[in-house]
């Protein structure tokens, strides 16, 4: 199987590699050309780090709260800030005034715009995996399947000391967190409550499509009918703790546990049942999972955090088509949770065009590489074709009936709720496909072949290959 994947991607590889550097200009351009567009509220985030990074001394920058936008990330990162100023007094002194909130300026568009493209770049070249925890903890979403991976194929692995192993690696992993948090060993607590704040609530202010989207609205509708008093907060827009109105109100220790609990199966695969051969793609697939799980399951998830799932999977896209049919439901869901996000009307023709003609791109190289289009069922069908009512409620049906000034919550409940169906059902099907448990809907058309089904077939193709080729070179 995977000298088959191998082939597949060198084989992809060639044809593309001519044209990497074409599509990188072309993204570039896209991105430059987006620059004057609508920017969020991350733009005054970053400004204001960089005011605390250029304005205050080290240690006074995990404390400083003259701005809403407080310092949250890891201290690498605060480092990165820190250099960009220095750029940025060169570029325009104005913005790394801490007391200048919501500056905005040309020059700071474009310098933000810049910042980003450069923070891209630097983040692919971080290969230590300490390293990019120290630049942005989300990272810990993904940091139990590199874990159990370094320890079952490298510590654990019978050419070397086991002892030795686990020490280099503890090694390797400390490093970076020495540099990163040395100089601000006295301040630990306070930086471990900015980077863990507890106090803002189980969701966002647009709920993210998880599991908690569809407890939130379990616990309205149930009040509902209950004729019990619903508590508004959570569904005011604002961020803070709430207490349910009738389920039972959620702590930060019970997201802990169930996205550790929900992690698990795929670990103890990862740790137990997988052989060297299956452990790349096995891990790739447990890093999928692992963020899916912290996804669904964790506190206060932010709605981007689902890129952290929706990457990865783009490499299993090439691995088998039923990867490549979950990575596509998983994309069709994940990626329209974000318009919210960009809800500005100068961006309305902007982010549907691009959605639809990345989910056809994904389509497209469906039949390309499998010869067949995603093989759904009549459930998953009708999901897809119900991203066409979600468009027509927020554009139609709302503004006719003033439903955006009486309930203006609601477009976001339903894009949240029906993204969150989607993104449960990918992770619970995925979850049983990567576990080789069987479970399935009857599919329309031809049936789907297991796994064992497809091994096979590839196995005798390529047989047949070899065979046509000696005759060949003989």
């Amino acid at each position: 199987m995977l000298t088959i994947v191998s082939f597949r991607l060198l084989k992809m590889l060639e044809t593309y590699k001519s044209k990497f550097f074409e599509v990188l200009l072309l993204s570039t351009c896209v991105k430059i050309l987006l620059i004057p567009a609508y920017h969020s509220t991350d733009f005054e985030v970053h400004r204001n780090w960089l005011a605390i990074a250029h304005s205050l001394p080290l240690n006074r920058w995990y404390y400083d709260d003259t701005n809403e936008w407080t310092l949250d990330y890891p201290p690498l990162f605060a480092y990165f800030e820190w250099l960009l100023a220095k750029v940025a007094q060169h570029v325009d002194p104005e913005m790394l005034q801490l007391h200048n909130s919501n500056y905005v300026s040309k020059k700071l568009n474009i310098f933000n715009a810049s910042r980003c493209l450069l923070e891209e770049r630097y983040l692919l070249g971080c290969t230590v995996f300490a390293t990019l925890l120290n630049l942005k903890h989300i990272y810990l979403y993904t940091a139990p399947a590199f874990g159990v991976y370094l320890l079952k194929f490298y510590c654990l692995d019978n050419k070397r000391s086991t002892f030795t192993s686990v020490l280099k690696l503890t090694i390797a992993g400390l490093v970076p967190f020495a540099i990163s948090f040395g100089p601000f060993w006295q301040h630990l607590p306070q930086i471990l409550s900015r980077l863990f704040p507890f106090r803002r609530g189980l969701t966002h202010a647009y709920w993210a499509p998880n599991f908690w989207a569809l407890y939130n609205t379990a616990d309205k509708v149930v009040a509902k009918a209950l004729n019990i008093s619903i508590a508004e907060k959570y569904t005011s827009g604002i961020v803070q703790n709430y207490e349910h109105s009738v389920l039972p109100s959620v702590r930060p220790l019970a997201t802990f546990i169930l996205t550790v609990a929900a992690m698990l199966p795929v670990l103890i695969k990862l740790l137990c049942y997988t052989t060297k051969s299956e452990s790349k793609i096995m891990f790739l697939r447990s890093v999928v999972l692992c963020s899916l799980s912290s996804f669904l399951f964790g506190w206060h998830v932010h709605e981007k955090a689902i890129l952290m799932s929706l990457i990865p999977f783009c490499f299993l896209f090439f691995v088998h088509a039923q990867d490549a049919k979950y990575a596509f439901l998983l994309s069709a869901a994940g990626y329209y949770s974000l318009f919210p996000l960009l809800f500005d009307s100068d961006l309305i023709v902007i982010r549907y065009s691009l959605y639809l003609a990345y989910m056809t791109f994904m389509d497209a190289q469906m039949l390309r590489f499998y010869k067949t289009p995603p093989i759904m069922n009549v459930w998953e069908d009708l999901y897809i074709d119900g991203f066409v009512l979600l468009p027509l409620y927020d554009h139609v049906i709302s503004p006719a009936m003033s439903l955006n000034e009486k309930l203006p919550f609601l477009s976001l409940l339903l894009t949240s709720v029906y993204c969150s169906v989607g993104v449960l059902y990918v992770f619970v099907r995925y979850y049983l496909y990567a576990l080789d448990l069987k479970f399935a809907f009857k599919q329309k058309g031809k049936r789907e072949l297991s796994r064992m089904e497809t091994k096979s077939r590839m196995k005798t193709q390529v047989k047949k290959k070899v065979k046509s080729l000696k005759e060949k070179l003989q």
